[in-house]
């Protein structure tokens, strides 16, 4: 079997992991994490429990598969972040201003812009009828833009209740910091740009501008809260992309396919399918076949007999940084997002090869 003859039943494993795990409602993505007291949090609960964004984000990816595949398997995945959209709208916080948090449940954590961009993403892409929900955070959210344009990660509300407001500054201070982070407003502003991107046309052009502005001398974006060297530069690239950023944009992706390890896949220290997939779906139309093909070659290797993929970290977070002092990185790892990425990857791939073949198959008048 040649290996795009391989891209075939690879694609159905994967689709198979995901219907099922989409049947329950993603619980292998539901990140747990402890917060206990004596840390200076003061939930009931120590454990708490993320179970809408890394779903959110599945959805979303999803969704492009759906663009690669015949509209009866496009059908079924649009089914699905329908689904996820509802249990997200319903997740919408009612005791302070910012639509979603992470954490919901965390007092100490505040909505972020990150939970707030999957969310408008979702619900433009899959149920414009809850984009509603997402207007009075939208205006929270601007109404604290820097200068430039871009946007601090947490949206904390001055009229958010006066003892919510206490605990989120207290854990903003101690625990989160209160930065710009590149790759968080890229996610928002492309979530405006879906929404409606003449209506905030203005407040789009001016970020992208600024996060154009911050990118590194080798092309690349640095990620705060996401693991590896791609992420962060994926999503600002496809911001880039939208706005018509080309030379920002064609120097991320010069940066992410500089990194690409000799045995073709991606990963900060290691070729990972995580990084790989990532890559791959955003180099797709823009590097040789060679380096496709390698990196295809690798999410192939690594595909488990379920369909799935291995998790790698994802998510981080880097205890002290708020205090200047960075004592350890905390990661968090999921195969449901990582199998999403992947799929999505091979999906593309698969779109490519077809189109290819039909071209090639049409006689020249």
């Amino acid at each position: 079997m040649t290996q795009t003859e391989a891209l075939g039943p690879a694609i159905a494993r994967a689709s198979a992991f995901l219907k099922d795990q989409a049947a329950e409602g993603f619980p292998e993505a539901h990140h747990r994490m402890r917060f206990p007291r004596w840390a200076g949090f003061s939930s009931a609960q120590a454990e708490q429990v993320a179970t809408q964004f890394a779903p959110a984000v599945i959805a979303d990816l999803l969704l492009d598969v759906a663009l690669c595949q015949d509209s009866a398997e496009a059908a079924s995945w649009h089914e699905i972040a329908r689904a996820q959209a509802d249990r997200l709208a319903q997740a919408r916080l009612s005791d302070r201003p910012g639509g979603w948090s992470y954490f919901p449940d965390l007092p100490e954590l505040p909505p972020d812009l990150d939970s707030l961009g999957a969310a408008i993403r979702l619900f433009a892409r899959a149920a414009p009828e809850h984009l509603p929900l997402v207007e009075d955070p939208i205006r929270v959210a601007l109404a604290g833009a820097e200068p430039d344009g871009v946007l601090r990660t947490w949206i904390v509300a001055p009229d958010a209740p006066r003892k919510a407001l206490k605990r989120m500054r207290r854990g903003v201070r101690w625990h989160w910091g209160d930065t710009v982070d590149l790759e968080v407003c890229a996610r928002f502003f492309l979530g405006l740009y879906d929404m409606d991107a003449a209506r905030f046309a203005a407040e789009i052009a001016r970020a992208s501008a600024a996060i154009a502005a911050a990118q590194a001398p080798d092309g690349s974006w640095p990620a705060t809260w996401y693991a590896g060297p791609v992420y962060g530069t994926a999503l600002c690239a496809q911001l880039m992309e939208v706005t018509g950023q080309d030379q920002a944009a064609e120097a991320g992706h010069a940066a992410m396919a500089a990194c690409v390890h000799p045995d073709g896949g991606w990963g900060a220290w290691d070729s990972v399918p995580l990084d790989t997939a990532m890559a791959l779906a955003g180099l797709a139309p823009h590097v040789t076949v060679g380096v496709q093909d390698r990196a295809v070659a690798h999410l192939l290797r690594f595909q488990n007999p379920d369909g799935s993929w291995p998790g790698t970290p994802w998510i981080q977070m880097e205890a002290g940084r708020a205090l200047g002092k960075i004592q350890r990185r905390i990661t968090w790892q999921s195969d449901t997002v990582t199998t999403a990425f992947a799929l999505r990857a091979l999906a593309i791939v698969a779109q490519q090869a077809e189109a290819e073949q039909a071209e090639t198959a049409t006689p020249i008048p």
